[in-house]
């Protein structure tokens, strides 16, 4: 065999050591392949719809919170100017009863 013949030779044996050692890693990234696909599928089929119908129902929840929050704070003050006519009115009602003599 000639120097060239050799390299040739040990070149392809070579190349066919290192198929065999990579044929594990190319089943394996097929495997993850695979699997990210299926992961981006339930993704896009399952999780991103219902992240859409969470927000669109938080969306309307807080429109509603948001409108209530408003009116409980217009009661509370409607409340507290009702409580400060009543205890006026109780204070002037004495003296109302004795200018007129009762």
């Amino acid at each position: 065999m000639t120097n060239e013949e050799l390299l040739v030779a040990m070149s392809n044996m070579m190349d066919q050591r290192l198929d065999e050692k990579l044929e594990p890693l190319k089943k394996d990234m097929s495997e993850v392949k695979d699997r990210v696909t299926n992961i981006e599928l339930n993704i896009e089929n399952d999780i991103r719809p219902g992240i859409i119908t969470l927000c669109d129902a938080y969306g309307t929840q807080f429109d509603r919170y948001s409108i209530s929050i408003e009116s409980h704070e217009k009661m509370k003050t409607d409340i507290e100017v009702l409580k400060s006519i009543v205890s006026r009115h109780f204070d002037l009602l004495p003296e109302e009863r004795r200018a007129i003599g009762q």
